[in-house]
């Protein structure tokens, strides 16, 4: 089974649930056009870019794809941390501002 992919303007929303498609083939082999699929409630239905449908250990997953609007963060540019992977330990830490640390195993 592959990852199946639908674009914005072939779905639609009726009564919060996201129409899905089938094709003429389906609809002549087993006489159903579509599916629904619920709406989630923290997305908007004009966000939505893209749905996959993902066949995932004998069962059907569904993701959205949809742009968020990347936050640039707020970023001191004084203050730097060093990361050094070394034998004795896995990362050892230090930074300009006195604090240092080491992980080991």
């Amino acid at each position: 089974m592959a990852t199946v992919s639908y674009p914005t303007h072939a779905l639609k929303l009726k009564d919060n649930q996201i129409r899905v498609p089938l094709g003429n083939t389906c609809k002549r082999w087993f006489s159903l056009d579509c599916f629904y699929i619920p709406m989630p409630s923290n997305l908007e239905f004009n966000a939505i870019k893209e749905l996959r449908i993902l066949p995932i250990n004998r069962c059907f997953y569904y993701e959205f794809v949809y742009e968020k609007e990347v936050v640039k963060p707020q970023l001191n540019q004084e203050n730097v941390l060093g990361i050094d992977h070394g034998l004795n330990n896995w990362l050892t830490c230090v930074s300009n501002v006195g604090t240092s640390a080491g992980y080991g195993w």
